[in-house]
């Protein structure tokens, strides 16, 4: 019963700290630290460059240092 109450009693705050670490996750992403948001990124950027937004040297030039930056994450994860 003790358990029931305390979860209860909890869970403003459990939600709120479920919350956060989402914010922060996303943050990360545009950040460019995560792995994921260098792909999406690169993803974009692709999409970018298909519809014509962008030219092919300025796509390349990003794609060249976001593939820098995945080599970096990569380096700190090992």
């Amino acid at each position: 019963m003790a358990f029931i109450i305390d979860d209860l009693l909890l869970m403003p705050f459990n939600l709120a700290k479920k919350i956060l670490e989402g914010i922060k996750n996303e943050v990360d992403k545009e950040r460019l630290v995560t792995k994921e948001g260098v792909m999406e990124k690169l993803k974009e950027f692709q999409l970018l460059l298909d519809e014509g937004k962008i030219s092919e040297k300025d796509y390349n030039q990003i794609e060249k240092n976001l593939i820098q930056r995945l080599k970096e994450i990569k380096k700190t994860e090992e």
